[in-house]
């Protein structure tokens, strides 16, 4: 065998083992990457919500848009009749993500040794303190010793309640008496005149105000508080168990841009989605549609802005009434930040 021969024998084996070991690289990269890909599409994420709030409202957008599908994300959607149901369920690890608890509330579960946290805001405070006309209660002086409809001190509308009757000089404890129950069951007893007042959140207030039968007391909070502090005050913000949060952290980042892109198409065309979802909210007509656009428009969050800040002042507070039994906001929030956003 002559020189060239040889020279030419060992290219051709060369180039054999290369081409065999590029295929072979190539097919451990696919095989990889669709295991990776297999395993991002197999993660199910339990993600619970109020479904009478505007987290219901979201959550449809959610669906209708493909929106939590377009960024790869497997989600199973749950939804709760109150937030204590919803607080509850975090609490047992019954859903992976609340999107529809607030701080305030994050800060009792800690108390009662739930380590959650509360890793990004999504809504400020849509609360409101309303009678019927019938009534002819006007004034908080004349809801003195009256009945007031809730949902409890451990939910963020229980603590914001809270907080703005102590600014405005009143006694909590005293000056006031109330009954717990579920969001939807509230206003029917308001109705009955079981309950003098009621605390409700939206769309329902928008829904109950549009009817013309409701006055609106004090409403809505984080409108009442930031005109008296200067500081917003948040309703709910995503909630998770730290564990959940190290274990999962991509995850969570894209549903925080899930949550930006919702905002950002229902901010779009506000009339539009309310229009098309009008059946679910019970907003039917143009004068309602149109104050909800408004009212919704105002209290969909996308950053943390001063929220962090706010949190920490009203927690400390509620640790100066007592209300909580340790200083606050210790522990409370982990920031997440969201995913690249379309």
């Amino acid at each position: 065998m002559n020189k060239d021969t040889s020279s030419r024998i060992e290219i051709i084996i060369f180039a054999v083992l290369f081409i065999v070991l590029t295929l072979a690289f190539y097919a451990s990269w696919i095989k990889t990457k669709n295991r990776d890909e297999a395993q991002e599409i197999a993660t199910t994420i339990r993600l619970g919500f109020v479904e009478a709030g505007i987290s219901g409202l979201m959550v449809r957008i959610i669906e209708d848009n493909n929106i939590s599908k377009s960024l790869n994300l497997n989600i199973e959607f749950i939804p709760f009749n109150s937030p204590i149901a919803l607080n509850n369920a975090i609490v047992a690890k019954e859903v992976d993500v609340a999107m529809a608890t607030g701080a305030n509330a994050a800060a009792k579960m800690i108390e009662t040794g739930s380590n959650v946290k509360y890793f990004f805001p999504n809504v400020l405070n849509s609360v409101s303190l309303l009678t019927t006309k019938k009534s002819y209660i006007k004034s908080l002086d004349e809801l003195k010793g009256k009945t007031i409809g809730w949902y409890g001190l451990q939910t963020s509308g229980g603590t914001s309640l809270y907080l703005i009757l102590d600014e405005l000089g009143y006694d909590f404890h005293k000056d006031f008496k109330f009954i717990e129950a579920t969001p939807p069951l509230l206003p029917p007893l308001l109705s009955r005149g079981e309950v003098d007042a009621i605390i409700v959140f939206e769309p329902i207030t928008t829904k109950l105000l549009t009817t013309g039968n409701y006055e609106e007391l004090i409403g809505p909070f984080w409108k009442e508080w930031k005109n008296r502090t200067g500081a917003p005050m948040e309703l709910s913000g995503y909630v998770a168990h730290e564990n959940w949060l190290e274990e999962n952290k991509y995850e969570a980042t894209k549903l925080l841009t899930m949550w930006i892109n919702t905002v950002d198409t229902f901010k779009a065309n506000a009339n539009k989605q309310l229009k098309l979802y009008s059946r679910l909210t019970g907003i039917e007509s143009d004068e309602g549609i149109k104050l909800a656009s408004t009212r919704l428009t105002d209290i969909l969050v996308k950053d943390w802005g001063d929220i962090e800040g706010a949190i920490g002042d009203t927690q400390n507070l509620l640790y100066k009434k007592s209300i909580y039994f340790y200083k606050q906001p210790k522990g409370v929030i982990k920031k997440i930040e969201p995913f690249i956003t379309q």
